[in-house]
């Protein structure tokens, strides 16, 4: 669904772009997740993923606000056209 997402909005096109992304994503996926610093969910509708988003945590230096420097990141937020405008990304979130 992350290739789909970024050729929707034209980030990607070249074939060979499509397969280095693809293993690039998959290797961060499996790393990431099996650390516990990212967790994606899955939308679901007919036994087929129809949405999905990702949350990725990461560390900055500590600052007044934030002395952990714990953060996360929300991203990946697709839902696939045909089961948009039903709140499927509002329930992800």
């Amino acid at each position: 669904m992350r290739m789909q997402l970024f050729a929707e909005i034209g980030m990607i096109s070249d074939p060979d772009d499509v397969a280095n992304l693809r293993m690039a994503t998959a290797q961060f996926f499996t790393a990431r997740s099996a650390s516990g610093l990212c967790r994606s969910w899955v939308a679901t509708s007919d036994q087929c993923i129809v949405g999905t988003a990702t949350l990725a945590e990461f560390r900055r230096p500590p600052y007044l606000g934030n002395l952990s420097g714990r953060e996360a990141y929300l991203l990946n937020v697709f839902t696939v056209p045909a089961h948009r405008r039903q709140g499927i990304d509002r329930s992800i979130v």
